[in-house]
């Protein structure tokens, strides 16, 4: 989850990881962890499939804002890990992700706290793919069939400028292609908060969320 604290309060063999991703070494030693959780996530293929469905008569969300958001957020992350380790296309009948409205009222009877703008979550049945450690501490890779972002759209969000609303965004696709809880370093992307009094917001992956996600493409 991505929360606004101003404005708005998300081990036996060696593995060669997909496409641009980093290799791991036979003692199964990791170089880098950028998460304060001990789990990453990831589609089981570096190209995935992308629905986004607005429900504009039911959020007064306009459909163009989020295909706009969307767009900005799938490629964001696409241009960050480079296309042939991610990439997208569409699909309306069987997508792997999920972008989509609710309202607030729909978040909080899915017990979303009122703080939180949007959600972003791999989803479906989990499958434990490898282990390695970092820092003497045990870490778990996951593949997850599907995903999906929720974008809470109310009269407080809605008043939110197109830069906050395409951080918002691409931090909760980040949650839905595999990073699993948020960046300790108050400059990334996929920290868990933001607080832009200067005015300025990140609405692209930074260095440490783009190693992080090559750990698993």
């Amino acid at each position: 989850m991505k929360k606004f604290s101003y404005f708005l309060t998300l081990v036996s063999v060696l593995l060669i990881f997909l496409s641009s991703g980093i290799s791991v070494n036979a003692a199964e030693i990791l170089p880098y962890w950028y998460s304060d959780t001990s789990e990453i996530r990831s589609f089981n293929s570096s190209s995935y499939s992308i629905s986004v469905i607005p429900r504009e008569s039911i959020t007064g969300m306009p459909e163009e804002t989020i295909a706009a958001y969307s767009i900005h957020a799938l490629n964001a992350w696409t241009n960050a890990l480079g296309s042939s380790s991610l990439s997208w296309t569409v699909d309306h009948v069987n997508p792997d992700m999920v972008i989509t409205d609710i309202t607030r009222a729909e978040a909080d009877s899915g017990n979303i706290p009122d703080n939180v703008l949007a959600l972003g979550t791999m989803t479906g049945t989990k499958n434990l793919y490898y282990q390695a450690y970092y820092d003497g501490n045990l870490k778990l890779f996951y593949h997850y069939p599907n995903s999906i972002v929720y974008l809470i759209w109310d009269d407080t969000s809605s008043a939110y400028v197109d830069k906050a609303w395409q951080e918002i965004t691409t931090h909760e696709v980040g949650h839905a292609i595999g990073h699993y809880g948020h960046n300790p370093d108050s400059t990334q992307l996929m920290y868990y908060s933001v607080n832009p009094s200067d005015g300025s917001y990140n609405t692209t992956p930074q260095s440490k969320d783009t190693s992080h996600m090559h750990l698993v493409y």
